[in-house]
């Protein structure tokens, strides 16, 4: 994917391109400092959510078992307490943030997507065994 032009290399070009000179030059550049200034305000640390977020996925893949698949609500239900109360979508975010990170695995079978922990043979687990298999 190729790299997005940002707004002030935008304003630049336009700059370059056309040979703007006075009050509008003057208004570009004026721009490029707006901009400039917005983003030196921009802070790298992770917000608060961010912060309970990592805590959330951590225990997630603390309560998750070896060679078990779950779904995005049985982890919400095995997450929820009596102080907080975990809904599907928030323990679907969060498995999908685990799976971007490599932490987990997800399968979908019968049109449901399963996680488990990153070195499950995933799909193993969700097929049962055969007759031949049981015996």
């Amino acid at each position: 994917m190729a790299n997005k032009t940002t707004k002030v290399e935008t304003i630049q070009s336009i700059i370059d391109k056309y040979g703007v000179e006075g009050s509008d030059k003057d208004f570009l550049l004026h721009e490029i400092d707006l901009i400039n200034k917005r983003n030196a305000y921009k802070s790298d640390k992770p917000t608060k959510a961010q912060k309970e977020n990592i805590v959330r996925k951590d225990g997630i893949v603390a309560a998750m078992e070896a060679d078990k698949a779950y779904t995005a609500t049985d982890v919400a239900n095995l997450m929820t307490t009596d102080t907080e109360k975990w809904s599907a979508q928030r323990a679907s975010s969060l498995l999908k943030q685990l799976k971007e990170n490599g932490l987990v695995v997800s399968a979908t079978h019968k049109r449901r997507t399963y996680f488990a922990l990153a070195g499950t043979d995933i799909e193993a687990v969700l097929t049962p065994p055969t007759e031949s298999e049981a015996e």
